[in-house]
């Protein structure tokens, strides 16, 4: 089953980059690889680069908080965007032209990490993300990828059917990893498990576990006081989303133990720092698994 964005309206290409200060150093970090960010984050600059759609953007614009926050000062981001499967990988690489500012920053060195993210059928073949990883490499041998893994589509499915939809574009994009890896070696390349994390609120909201939420979909109910899971019935996230992500974004990219990072995410009744942390650890099972 098909995830079905195209009727979004296309976003402007957003293009922004922010050089943060430097903040104190709240949370705990885990694993060798952060330890040695730690070392370096007080003059390191690293830019990053994110690409998507309109299930992947806001939450890269909110994103640009958090790495100061949590002692990265150098920490900047450049943002490009397109609705639907103009957000992904191939057709973002016909979106944004020769002499670009995005392609003049890849082309002096100056891009360290590109994330990306995936529309089935559409633009995000191996060849779409092996064309940026060969572009980028040309500039910066040393170029981070990651590549998030997108929620499914709503669109008034069952819990069962979002699950399965879920599922079945994860296993995917784990291929796509593990050949783009052995093409590769050299390179580092992280999947983020976001979608996981939408599905397991899915299935929480469902069991009566999340009170906060007025229901699943705003664009579906008569009374639209509250917050939803979903704002419409394509299924574009509401705040609760968006926070989510944020925090399984850090949790994965910047290796922070979100439990103890010090940020208010204004829910009090489902812990979303515990639940981004499993996600990002592996804990959220794939349905059916």
């Amino acid at each position: 089953m098909k995830w079905q964005i195209r009727g979004i309206c296309l976003i402007s290409l957003l293009i922004g980059a922010s050089l943060f200060l430097s903040a104190a150093d709240n949370v705990k970090q885990t694993g060798k690889e952060a330890e040695q960010n730690q070392g370096n984050k007080e003059n390191k600059v690293i830019t990053f680069l994110f690409m998507g759609h309109s299930f992947f953007i806001p939450i890269a614009d909110k994103f640009k908080q958090h790495p100061p926050r949590c002692g990265f000062p150098g920490y900047r981001q450049l943002v490009a965007g397109g609705g639907g499967d103009q957000g992904a990988p191939g057709n973002m690489w016909k979106r944004i032209p020769d002499g670009d500012p995005i392609r003049k920053q890849i082309e002096a060195g100056q891009v360290d990490v590109i994330v990306m993210t995936y529309y089935p059928n559409s633009g995000s073949e191996l060849s779409d993300y092996e064309r940026w990883v060969d572009y980028a490499l040309k500039y910066n041998a040393k170029t981070q990828f990651y590549i998030v893994a997108p929620w499914p589509t709503y669109n008034q499915t069952s819990l069962a059917d979002f699950e399965k939809m879920g599922s079945k574009h994860y296993e995917i994009l784990l291929g796509l990893l593990d050949q783009l890896k052995k093409k590769y070696p050299d390179q580092r390349f992280t999947l983020i498990p976001q979608g996981l994390g939408v599905i397991e609120l899915r299935r929480r909201f469902e069991k009566g576990e999340i009170p906060e939420l007025a229901g699943l979909c705003k664009q579906e109910a008569t009374n639209k006081d509250g917050e939803f899971l979903f704002v419409d019935k394509l299924g574009h996230g509401d705040k609760m989303i968006h926070t989510l992500s944020q925090l399984i974004w850090l949790a994965v990219i910047f290796k922070v133990d979100v439990r103890n990072y010090d940020w208010d995410t204004g829910y009090k009744k489902i812990d979303l720092k515990e639940l981004a942390w499993q996600v990002a650890q592996g804990k959220i099972a794939l349905p059916g698994k």
